[in-house]
């Protein structure tokens, strides 16, 4: 009686296990997914802040005249610009997706711009998050019950 009652208990936790198991580690993988994104939209938005003021001499432009040479370097700097914002939207909307994981993070996407000392601060949130991304990081509110918030 006793070896086949464990051995149904044996076959139900089996059953349940290949039920769990794959669907956690697809959830895991996911959450991976999501911050190698966040942290990939936020190394391209510093990359794009770096690169907002390019200074390419007449020689690489191949410029025939420095008006023309002007006019490369405008055209250079508006996409450069271009490139810099969209990085930052990018940047935030990868980092709105995280919110099921990381809630406290909503001060990043929730402005315009990302500063470089919070960018800094952010890459190593991220890439210390995405080893556990299933944790939940929530955020903590002030004590006196009222007002927004406060991350944590």
């Amino acid at each position: 009686m006793i070896p086949s009652l464990v051995a149904a208990l044996a076959s139900l936790l089996g059953v349940a296990l290949g039920v769990y198991l794959p669907r956690r580690f697809d959830q895991r993988f996911a959450a991976r997914a999501r911050y190698d994104a966040a942290l990939t939209a936020a190394c391209k938005l510093q990359a794009a802040r770096n690169g907002i003021s390019p200074d390419v001499k007449e020689q690489f432009t191949r410029a025939i005249s420095p008006d023309e040479h002007a006019r490369i370097l405008q055209d250079l700097a508006v996409d450069s610009v271009k490139r810099f914002l969209q990085a930052a939207v990018d940047a935030r909307t990868t980092l709105a997706e995280l919110h099921p994981y990381s809630p406290d993070l909503k001060k990043y996407w929730d402005k315009f711009e990302i500063t470089p000392d919070e960018l800094e601060e952010l890459i190593v949130i991220l890439t210390e998050r995405r080893k556990r991304p299933l944790k939940r990081h929530r955020l903590k509110s002030i004590a006196s019950g009222g007002g927004a918030p406060t991350p944590g």
